[in-house]
């Protein structure tokens, strides 16, 4: 019986009209928190605790979580952002993942259930953290970052810096300089 309960919320909240209405909803609420900003949504950009400057537009299927991005900034399709706080007269490219989070290599493990409680993968072997998984991105203004790039946690680029597409950045980037 509890199986089939389940199936059938399944079908209920996981059909693509009620992940469209979902989005739609939740779209519509953050446009009017920012309908002073020029605030433009792509489909299916999902947002969660996010600060908006002025003139921001987000293509289709962005997600960005807890950040904060500054004015006329322009984060391009299938882009994820997580911990970052992002310039001003930033253009980010498409595919773009931005501090995902980290694993550690100098533990015991780099699976997670055995250094976090928040069960990832629905268990957890330990009753506190032992690693940080997650670490702040610091963009500053005027930073084009290419296609593709990758950025990994707790990395500056520094202002007027031009990361290369397919980029893999793993330490901080001077200002006003290129990164291939």
């Amino acid at each position: 019986l509890e199986t089939i309960k389940a199936n059938i919320m399944r079908i209920l909240f996981r059909n693509p009209f009620t992940i469209w209405f979902v989005w739609f909803v939740r779209s519509m609420r953050i446009l009017l928190e920012n309908r002073n900003n020029k605030l433009r949504i792509g489909y299916m950009t999902n947002i969660i605790k996010v600060n908006f400057g002025f003139c921001n537009t987000l293509y289709s299927y962005v997600s960005l979580n807890n950040s904060n991005i500054g004015n006329y900034v322009y984060i391009a399709s299938n882009t994820k952002v997580w911990n970052a706080q992002i310039g001003n007269f930033c253009s980010i490219g498409p595919n773009v993942k931005i501090g995902l989070g980290m694993h550690p290599t100098d533990f015991v493990s780099t699976f997670p259930a055995f250094f976090s409680t928040r069960k990832q993968c629905q268990v957890t072997f330990v009753d506190k953290n032992h690693f940080k998984e997650t670490g702040q991105v610091t963009i500053g203004s005027d930073v084009w970052i290419g296609a593709n790039v990758i950025v990994r946690d707790n990395i500056k680029i520094g202002d007027g810096a031009i990361v290369a597409a397919g980029s893999v950045v793993t330490k901080d980037v001077e200002p006003y300089s290129g990164v291939s």
